[in-house]
C-alpha cells in the first residue's frame, strides 16, 4: 500500500504524510489467522500548531525565553506489527497482538518510538452467559534520550447474564491509567505552558456500568442503568478511590397495536 499527503492550505502544497506498508496475511488449517505489517512512513509537522510556543534554554548561569523552532519532515520511520486470532472454538475466542516502530511525538515535534500490545479474550461458558476481556497497554518513549513520554494501559471486562428470556443484565467495567512526562523540545529544553515550564500529568480511571433489561413481549421493552466514575492517585491500587461523575439512564417503550 502507499499513500501520500499533501497540505493543500500551503503555499507550495508540500507534502505532509507518507506511508508505505506491506501487510501479509495467512489462514490456518482449523480456522487460525495470523497477519502482520511492515511500514515506513514520514510526518510533517504543521507549523502552526506551535505558534507561539516558546521554550526555555539556558544562557549562562541564566535562562532565555526562545520562540519553539518546528523541525522538518521526519522520514524513513520504520514499523512492524503481529496479530493472531484463533478460531470461533465453542466455549472461547481470543485474538492478540503486537506493534513497534518509530513515531512523531506531535505534542513535542520529536521523534520517538511506541510499543502497544492489544489482546482480547471472549469467554461463552454457557448459553446464557457471556463475558469479555479486553486489554490495551500503549508505551512511548523519545528517541533522543529513550526516557518515557507516555503511557497508556486500559483493561476492560464486560459479563452478560441472560436470566430469562425477558430479563437481561450487563456489567461493564474499565480502568484507564494515562500518564505524560513534561514536555520538552527534541534537545531537553522544558516547553513552556503559558510563562511556566509544563509539567507532567496523571490520571487513573476506573469506571462501572450496570444495566437491567425487561423485554415481556416484542416491542415492550424497559432498560435501567447506572454508570460511575472514580478517580485515585496512583494507578490499579483501588485504596484511595474518589468518585467524579455518577449517572442514571433509562428508556420505557411500548408498541400499540391496533
Amino acid at each position: 500500500m502507499l499513500n501520500r499527503t499533501w497540505d493543500y492550505d500551503t503555499s507550495g502544497r508540500p507534502l505532509a504524510e507518507t506511508t508505505e506498508s506491506i501487510s501479509p496475511t495467512a489462514t490456518l488449517r482449523g480456522g487460525w489467522n495470523l497477519s502482520g505489517a511492515i511500514t515506513r512512513n514520514a510526518f510533517a509537522f504543521d507549523a502552526g500548531t506551535y505558534e507561539g510556543l516558546r521554550v526555555l534554554r539556558p544562557n549562562g548561569a541564566a535562562f532565555d525565553t526562545v520562540a519553539f523552532i518546528v523541525p522538518d519532515m521526519e522520514r524513513n520511520q520504520l514499523g512492524g506489527s503481529f496479530r493472531v486470532t484463533t478460531p470461533t472454538l465453542r466455549f472461547f475466542s481470543a485474538t492478540a497482538s503486537v506493534s513497534y516502530g518509530e513515531i512523531p511525538i506531535f505534542r513535542e515535534a520529536a521523534p520517538g518510538r511506541s510499543l502497544r500490545l492489544d489482546g482480547a479474550l471472549d469467554l461463552r461458558p454457557t448459553a446464557a452467559l457471556r463475558g469479555s476481556l479486553q486489554f490495551s497497554r500503549l508505551a512511548l518513549t523519545r528517541v533522543a534520550d529513550d526516557s518515557r513520554f507516555s503511557t497508556e494501559t486500559i483493561p476492560r471486562l464486560k459479563v452478560e447474564y441472560q436470566v430469562s428470556r425477558a430479563i437481561f443484565l450487563r456489567l461493564v467495567g474499565q480502568y484507564a491509567a494515562r500518564s505524560r512526562a513534561a514536555l520538552h523540545d527534541r534537545d531537553g529544553n522544558p516547553i513552556l505552558a503559558g510563562v511556566v515550564p509544563d509539567t507532567a500529568t496523571a490520571t487513573n480511571e476506573f469506571s462501572m456500568d450496570w444495566l437491567f433489561s425487561y423485554r415481556p413481549i416484542p416491542g415492550t421493552l424497559a432498560y435501567f442503568g447506572y454508570g460511575s466514575t472514580m478517580e485515585e492517585p496512583d494507578d490499579f491500587r483501588f485504596t484511595d478511590l474518589r468518585r467524579t461523575r455518577d449517572g442514571f439512564f433509562g428508556k420505557i417503550s411500548y408498541l400499540f397495536r391496533f
